[in-house]
C-alpha cells in the first residue's frame, strides 16, 4: 500500500512538472522570446505589427485584406508621410503605401497582444504572424485611439480631439497638448483620398 502511495505521488509530481514547463514555455514566449521580435496581426480591414524592441505598434487600414502582402518582417520602417517598409529574413521588401486599397497608415505606443491575440480561433500560419480574414479588429487596442474615417460613412465619430473632416493628418498625446514625462499614451494617422483623419483621448470613437 505504501509503495502505491509512494508511486501516485512521484506520478503526480512528474505531471506537475511537465504542466509547469509547458506553462513557462508559454510565458517564455511572451517575455523573452518575443522581446526582440515582431509580430503581425491581420485582421479583415486592418493590420498591426508589434514592435516590442520600441514598445510601438503600426497599423494600417484597407479595403481589401487578399492585396495586403503577406510578409513577416525581421525589420520595419515608418515614415507617417510615406509608408511602411517591411522588410524580411531574406531581405524582401514590401512597401506599404496609401494606394487606395490602404487608406491609413500610423502608430501607437503600446503593445496590445493580449487584445489582438484571439487563441480559439487562430489560424497559425508562423509563430510571429497571424491571420483573422473573417474578424474585424478590436475597437479598443490602445489607450487612445487614431484612424481615418470614410467621408461618407454613415456614422460619423463626435470625439476627434485632433483631425476632423478634411483633415489628412492628426496626432494624440493623452489629452493633447505638450507631452511630458509622464503622458506615455500616443497615436498618430496619415489618411487616404475619400477619408479624414480622426483622434481621440478616449480608447474608441464616439458616435451619437
Amino acid at each position: 500500500m505504501k509503495k502505491l502511495i509512494l508511486f501516485s505521488l512521484i506520478l503526480v509530481s512528474i505531471i506537475l512538472f511537465i504542466f509547469s514547463c509547458s506553462n513557462d514555455e508559454n510565458l517564455n514566449f511572451k517575455k523573452n522570446d518575443v522581446a526582440n521580435s515582431l509580430i503581425v496581426f491581420k485582421f479583415k480591414e486592418s493590420m498591426y505589427i508589434l514592435d516590442f524592441k520600441d514598445s510601438v505598434t503600426y497599423f494600417i487600414q484597407y479595403q481589401d485584406f487578399n492585396k495586403i502582402p503577406k510578409v513577416i518582417p525581421s525589420t520595419v520602417t515608418y515614415n507617417k508621410n510615406k509608408n511602411i517598409l517591411i522588410t524580411n529574413n531574406e531581405n524582401e521588401n514590401a512597401s506599404l503605401v496609401l494606394d487606395g486599397n490602404i487608406f491609413a497608415i500610423g502608430k501607437f505606443n503600446g503593445l496590445p497582444l493580449e487584445k489582438l491575440s484571439i487563441d480559439n480561433l487562430q489560424q497559425r500560419s508562423n509563430e510571429f504572424y497571424f491571420e483573422y480574414p473573417w474578424l474585424d479588429a478590436p475597437d479598443d487596442v490602445a489607450e487612445v485611439k487614431c484612424g481615418c474615417v470614410g467621408v461618407k460613412d454613415k456614422k460619423q465619430p463626435t470625439n476627434c480631439k485632433g483631425g476632423g473632416p478634411s483633415s489628412t493628418q492628426c496626432a494624440v498625446t493623452d489629452g493633447g497638448g505638450v507631452a511630458t514625462a509622464n503622458w506615455h499614451h500616443h497615436c498618430e494617422v496619415t489618411c487616404g483620398s475619400g477619408t479624414y483623419a480622426c483622434c481621440a483621448v478616449e480608447n474608441n470613437f464616439l458616435y451619437k
